[in-house]
């Protein structure tokens, strides 16, 4: 078995070029695409392995005779390496649809995995990253800014400090990776329906994603918003949009996720406990939101 299990690595390793199998949470996983193209990363239950397992090694075992006959991967490899302690996998964080800063401030514009800020760099249907300077002139920085002014130009910010937050929410998900431990949660709000909040989130995040964020609802009690967080923090998102939050936004869970530089917890169905490093920008949208408990502070 553990002869068998290693030579079952060693093949899985050497497939994996360029890499698409990961450890995410200290499980095994894969970069895949969903029903629209978007690619998720989905957990390596038994089957994929297997299915892997099957692609990568030819099979076999010999009969009583001696004769090599071709046979499928056992179920006691498979199980044997879910079993691996740390296993020998790159680690990657999140999926990225647009070039980010790894922590040692170098920008990443080669799409596939990088290992400096172990993320998976996925580009949108027909994006081209025009040459970036490394070191920017006068001219490059006056530019950008003028592209960040004209995105938001149009909406009714109160003051500076709004239309600050939303430059730095709009920059988060390029530098995340520049910054230890967790970051602030935007909220989009504002007096009445129809005034612009889910397109300002649109707009905050497509230029990362070239699309628009996915939104996830509100939980009707902890347990619900426990489960929705880990189901979506196990895709490895970019970005988690609350969207309409209609009620006191009061949760201990999202206290926890936001501030914190991992999340635990129990994968829905199963026994197998997972911690999630949290990477992602935190949005929320609504109307007159009341903010109740350690969401408050937090």
């Amino acid at each position: 078995l553990k002869l068998v299990t290693a030579a079952a690595w060693a093949a899985m390793r050497a497939a994996n070029d360029p890499a698409i199998y990961f450890r995410y949470g200290g499980i095994g996983v894969r970069i895949e695409e969903d029903d629209e193209g978007i690619p998720v990363i989905r957990e390596l239950s038994n089957d994929r392995l297997r299915h892997i397992l099957a692609r990568v090694a030819f099979w076999y075992r010999k009969n009583k005779k001696g004769e090599i006959t071709p046979d499928f991967p056992p179920m006691d490899i498979v199980r044997d390496m879910q079993a691996t302690p740390n296993l020998p996998l790159p680690i990657v964080t999140r999926i990225v649809e647009a070039p980010v800063f790894a922590p040692d401030g170098q920008l990443q514009t080669n799409p596939g995995y990088h290992s400096g800020s172990r993320t998976y760099y996925v580009p949108a249907a027909g994006f081209v990253v025009p040459e970036v300077p490394s070191n920017p002139s006068a001219a490059d920085i006056q530019k950008a800014k003028g592209l960040l002014e004209e995105l938001l130009w149009d909406f009714p910010f109160v003051d500076d400090a709004e239309r600050a937050h939303a430059v730095a929410l709009l920059l988060l998900h390029h530098a995340r990776e520049l910054i230890t431990g967790p970051t602030p949660r935007p909220m989009i709000e504002a007096p009445s329906p129809g005034t612009g909040k889910g397109l300002l989130a649109d707009v905050l995040t497509y230029p990362a994603m070239g699309r628009a964020a996915p939104t996830l609802t509100e939980g009707r009690d902890e347990d619900e918003w426990r489960k929705r967080l880990t189901a979506k923090l196990m895709t490895g998102p970019s970005t988690i949009l609350i969207d309409n939050v209609r009620f006191r936004l009061d949760s201990a869970a999202l206290s926890a996720a936001i501030t914190s530089p991992a999340w635990e917890d129990r994968i829905l169905g199963q026994s197998k406990i997972v911690c999630l490093l949290v990477h992602c920008a935190w949005i929320a949208t609504g109307n007159n939101i009341l903010f109740e408990g350690d969401i408050t502070t937090r």
